[in-house]
């Protein structure tokens, strides 16, 4: 709510919103691999949240893939210091990624970190944002115009 508030009164707020948070506030389709419309949430946008895994993922969607890298359609999370193994399909754990389906593996990972991780927070968020500034008003601007209207230019 105080955010939108800030926008609503044109007042700059000490805050650098991620792109990908930006695009879920104007309400943004997600995409992947390498379509770099700049509406669009992408692969390249993983590289604000987690560079290494967009690095990792950039690399299997480049490379062919051995069955002797015996991956899975799982991976680690660390929650509270605790590592986690999650599944990105139903008994993912089960199926090899190979050149078939390394890109559904990409997809369902970047699906799982850039939506269904922050699903619960962002439908907080944007519940309070649109009580008082509806979303639907940003839609006119780009994710890098709204983080400028949002923090400003910053400074170096």
């Amino acid at each position: 709510m105080m955010l939108a508030k800030a926008i609503q009164e044109d007042c700059i707020v000490d805050v650098n919103l991620c792109k990908p948070f930006l695009k879920h506030l104007l309400r943004k389709k997600l995409t992947f691999f390498f379509n770099f419309e700049e509406r669009e949430i992408t692969i390249a946008d993983l590289d604000d949240i987690d560079s290494d895994l967009a690095k990792n993922l950039t690399w299997i969607l480049n490379n062919k893939i051995d069955k002797e890298l015996d991956l899975t359609f799982v991976y680690e999370d660390e929650i509270f210091g605790q590592r986690i193994v999650k599944e990105v399909i139903p008994r993912g754990s089960d199926i090899t990624i190979d050149e078939s389906n390394k890109k559904m593996f990409v997809k369902k990972l970047c699906e799982e970190k850039m939506r269904n991780e922050i699903e619960q927070e962002l439908k907080a968020f944007l519940n309070g944002f649109n009580l008082i500034l509806s979303t639907e008003l940003l839609s006119l601007f780009s994710p890098s115009e709204l983080g400028l209207i949002i923090a400003g230019v910053p400074k170096i």
